[in-house]
């Protein structure tokens, strides 16, 4: 008798065994807590200062090209994650297919001069873009440093900065366009029709946006203001640090026909609000003093 109960407590066990083993096939536990997920952003702190220091020359040249190649990986996520948005970039950087062929605007440092072109093109600045680009129809741009002065896009375009959008430096779009810059924005950009735009680090300027949709990703605060160049349409915005109430209430009195909006902090409680007549406004931190416009 005393055999028999010690081989049902044992077939008992294994079953018990099989039972658990089954309920969590391998591969399916949970990451232990130190696992933490990083976001797809390009660090730029790592090449700020360096730069700052370089003060131009070969320097200079070689930490712009190694910025460019950081930032790529951001563009490529921005691509997957926003439709499919920058295919010409990445054919390019994938495949090395330029849809013109060959760069109808090389400049190895920076643009000195005004480049106007007509019709297709694909322009490459190597260095800061202190002068005017100007391209009318289905333009690729892509500058290493800083935009110092305007860029005019129009038709499908896509436009690359690694740096800064500075004071002097504006973007107008006129068309489907797509723009990624990697620093921080302190210029205006004007939409008059689409515009996806994805903002590595600050929003402090006026971006105005067009029809039918406008998409604004911005990874660190937004303090500027949002206002229609011509007619309001779709808005949707993301900001993953700081946004005040205030740009979102002051967008909203511009009728926008949907404006949906997540804010990584405000100074508004968490929780979910109505975006004017037609949308909705998430915000999941509260932060009483956050940054203060210029």
């Amino acid at each position: 008798m005393k055999r028999s109960r010690i081989w049902l407590l044992a077939i008992a066990c294994a079953l018990g065994c099989v039972s658990a083993g089954r309920a969590q096939p391998p591969g399916s536990q949970r990451p232990s807590p130190a696992t933490t997920s990083t976001p797809y952003t390009y660090d730029r702190s790592a090449f700020a200062a360096d730069i700052e220091a370089s003060k131009g020359g070969e320097r200079r040249t070689e930490l712009l090209a190694r910025r460019w190649e950081a930032i790529k990986l951001a563009v490529a996520h921005v691509h997957v994650v926003q439709d499919m948005s920058f295919f010409r970039t990445i054919a390019l950087w994938q495949r090395g297919f330029l849809s013109t062929r060959q760069w109808t605007g090389n400049v190895e440092g920076d643009l000195t001069a005004p480049l106007v072109l007509d019709g297709k093109n694909s322009i490459l600045v190597k260095g800061d873009c202190l002068q005017r680009i100007v391209s009318p129809d289905d333009a690729l741009v892509h500058i290493y440093g800083d935009l110092n002065a305007e860029v005019s896009v129009a038709g499908q375009s896509e436009v690359v900065i690694a740096g800064d959008v500075k004071p002097n430096g504006s973007i107008r779009a006129d068309g489907i366009v797509r723009v990624f810059v990697g620093g921080d924005v302190y210029g205006p950009i004007r939409s008059l029709r689409s515009l996806t735009v994805w903002i590595n680090g600050n929003l402090t300027s006026e971006l105005s946006t067009g029809t039918p949709v406008t998409k604004v990703h911005v990874m660190g605060d937004a303090i500027g203001a949002i206002v229609p160049a011509q007619k309001a349409a779709l808005l949707y915005v993301e900001v993953r640090g700081f946004a005040p109430w205030r740009l979102l209430s002051e967008a909203a009195q511009q009728n926008y026909t949907q404006f949906n909006a997540t804010i990584g902090t405000s100074d508004r409680d968490p929780g979910m609000y109505p975006g004017g007549a037609n949308g909705m406004w998430v915000v999941h931190r509260r932060e009483k003093d956050g940054p203060q416009s210029p």
